[in-house]
């Protein structure tokens, strides 16, 4: 691997719910990946009840209570020559150890942020019916990777979260017992609805 050289970039949000204006529409402003992710959350960006207990359970609100703000690993990008060298599973054990990251202890993450290591067609909608029919075998094998690394599901959302705490109880979820994704419950309120239809579109 190359020694003092770039071989590609890591963008990282840092996510201070006390200083939005409204977690929901804060995050819905800045992308549509950032609005399905506050969906999991409450107006104080706390992980909702329901999300911590869904899937394999491991996950508890009060878990983020004491970081206070959300990092979430928005985008990896490793040079095409690079690929395959284990670069993804470098960088994510050392992202906690960054200066700017160390007071906090957990990392999420949905595994398409991993998209720039597998595909080079560009825009999905110009992808070859081929590649378009390969793209979720891609999306398993990005999931696989993050399992890998100590990644377990967030409920059975489309996220992944990573525990510093190498005692935390996701850490004792063997990745086949990970929980898979499921399709969130139905909106319960004219809110709820709004903002799933927002985080869509």
């Amino acid at each position: 691997m190359a020694s003092g050289k770039e071989i590609g970039h890591v963008n990282v949000q840092i996510i201070n719910p006390s200083k939005t204006q409204g977690f929901f529409d804060d995050l819905d402003s800045k992308s549509q990946e950032l609005a399905k992710l506050a969906l999991l959350f409450d107006d104080e960006g706390h992980l909702l009840p329901g999300v911590g207990s869904a899937g394999t359970g491991c996950w508890r609100p009060e878990d983020f209570w004491n970081d206070g703000d959300i990092v979430y690993v928005e985008e990896i990008v490793v040079e095409s020559k690079y690929r395959g060298m284990g670069v993804g599973s470098w960088v994510y054990p050392r992202l906690l150890e960054l200066e700017e990251l160390k007071r906090f202890h957990f990392l999420i993450a949905w595994p398409t942020v991993l998209n720039h290591l597998e595909l080079d067609s560009g825009a999905f909608s110009d992808a070859s019916q081929e590649a378009k029919d390969a793209f979720p075998r891609k999306l398993e094998r990005l999931a696989k990777f993050h399992r890998k690394v100590g990644f377990r599901r967030l409920g059975n959302s489309f996220f992944f979260c990573l525990a510093k705490d190498e005692h935390h109880a996701s850490r004792s979820i063997p990745a086949e017992d990970d929980a898979l994704y499921e399709d969130p419950p139905l909106p319960r309120t004219v809110k709820e609805s709004a903002r799933v239809f927002l985080a869509d579109h």
